[in-house]
Order: structure tokens, then sequence, then C-alpha cells
């Protein structure tokens, strides 16, 4: 499993930067949740979770990842969810949930 990046869902930025003022997270893609596992944290009492992704991208190619999210309780995604992201054509585990 590739390495996790930890995304808060109430604190997510607009845009992510890169070398200078480049804004690279410009696809836009739909995903899937494939999976949801507990890590055992909490965050101001909220589960941190690793949440795998199958993202369908522009070129009609599908990828995997996985992200980590502090989510609140009652707002815990499932298998099956459908949501919207950004990804990274370069480095395709770098996504931002929309």
């Amino acid at each position: 499993m590739p390495f996790a990046k930890r995304i808060s869902l109430a604190f997510l930025p607009a845009f992510t930067l890169c070398q200078g003022s480049a804004n690279i997270m410009d696809n836009v893609a739909k995903a899937i949740v494939l999976g949801v596992k507990e890590t055992g944290r909490h965050l101001n009492y909220n589960p941190v979770l690793i949440v795998e992704l199958l993202i369908y991208a522009e070129d009609s190619s599908a990828f995997k990842t996985s992200v980590e999210l502090t989510v609140p309780r009652v707002s815990v995604p499932k298998m099956g969810d459908k949501w919207l992201v950004k990804y990274n054509t370069t480095k395709k585990d770098e996504i931002e949930i929309l």
C-alpha cells in the first residue's frame, strides 16, 4: 500500500502550490471509496482513518491510492461512496478531496 497522505476534511486548502505559484492539482476526477481502515488514533475525538480510493482519471484510466483522513464521527466514509477529487498528473498519490 502506498504511503497514505494525511488530510483533514475540515481544513482542506483551496489549492496546492508547488515551485512558486504553479497549481499542479488541476485534474478533477471521480473517485469511489474501496475501503476504510481505522488507525486507532483520534484527533479531537474524531477518528483518523485510512481511506482507499479508486480514481477514474480524465484519460479513462483508473488508479488506486489511499489517504489518511481525520473525519467527524457522524460523517465516516463508507465503501462505495463517490467523491470528486483533484490529482497531480505526475504524482498520482497526491490528491485533494473536493
